[in-house]
C-alpha cells in the first residue's frame, strides 16, 4: 500500500452446507469474518414469536430449546407456570404446547406458515452440518412461541403474553418479525420490562417501500 505496510485479508470461515453460498445476506453483514471468531453457543436463548417453527426440520432441531423445568409427556405443570408440557415453548394462539407451524384451510400460501421456520433458519439453522443452510449463529437456543394464527393474524394480548412468558424463562433475544398499525401502552410498558431484564427485542421495520411524511 501508499504507506508501505502490508495489508491482511480478514480471517474467514464458509460452512459446508450446500446452500449458503446462495445466502448473499451472510456477506454482506460479514458473517464469514464473524464466524472466524465464533459461531454461536447454547448458552444464548433467543425467542422466537411468529407462527410456529418446524422443530423436527434437521437444519434446526439441534437448536431448539428444551425447557429443563419441565418432564415431557407427563401432563403436569412441573415448574408451575400455569402451562402444561409447555417443552419447547407455547403456543399462544391455540394455547397449547405444539409449536408447529398452524395451517389454515383455504388458500393459504406457503409464506403463511413457513415464515417462523424461515425466520429461525436465518437466527439460527445449524451450520457447516453438510445440509441445507447455514444460520447467523450455528450454535443457539430457539425458543418458538406462536403469537400468529394459520393466515398469519394475531393481536396484541397474545403477544403481550408471549414476551412475558420469554421473560420469565430468561432469553436472552426476543424477535418480533412481525407488525401492527396501532399503538398499546401495555405492549410498549412489556418491552421495557423485558429490555430492563436485560433482553434485547428485535422488532421488524416492515416490508412496504412507502415512506410516511
Amino acid at each position: 500500500c501508499a504507506l508501505g505496510r502490508s495489508v491482511q485479508a480478514a480471517e474467514t470461515v464458509a460452512p459446508n452446507d450446500p446452500y449458503w453460498t446462495r445466502q448473499w445476506y451472510l456477506r454482506q453483514i460479514h458473517a464469514p469474518e464473524a464466524w472466524a471468531m465464533a459461531t454461536g453457543t447454547k448458552k444464548v436463548i433467543v425467542a422466537v414469536l411468529d407462527g410456529g417453527v418446524d422443530i423436527t426440520h434437521p437444519d434446526l432441531r439441534d437448536n431448539i430449546w428444551t425447557n429443563p423445568l419441565e418432564l415431557p409427556g407427563d401432563g403436569l405443570d412441573n415448574d408451575q407456570n400455569g402451562l402444561v408440557d409447555d417443552i419447547h415453548g407455547w403456543n399462544f394462539v391455540l394455547n397449547r404446547n405444539d409449536v408447529r407451524p398452524m395451517v389454515a384451510g383455504g388458500q393459504q400460501s406457503e409464506e403463511t406458515w413457513s415464515h417462523g421456520t424461515f425466520v429461525s433458519s436465518i437466527i439460527g439453522a445449524t451450520g457447516n452440518n453438510q445440509q441445507g443452510i447455514a444460520g447467523i449463529n450455528w450454535n443457539v437456543q430457539l425458543m418458538p412461541l406462536p403469537v400468529l394464527d394459520g393466515d398469519g393474524f394475531g393481536n396484541m394480548p397474545t403477544v403481550i403474553r408471549a414476551i412475558r412468558y420469554a421473560v420469565q424463562h430468561r432469553v436472552d433475544v426476543i424477535n418480533l418479525s412481525l407488525s401492527g398499525s396501532e399503538y398499546n401502552e401495555e405492549l410498549e410498558e412489556v418491552i421495557k420490562m423485558a429490555h430492563d431484564a436485560g433482553v434485547f427485542v428485535v422488532s421488524a421495520v416492515g416490508n412496504g417501500t412507502e415512506q410516511e411524511g
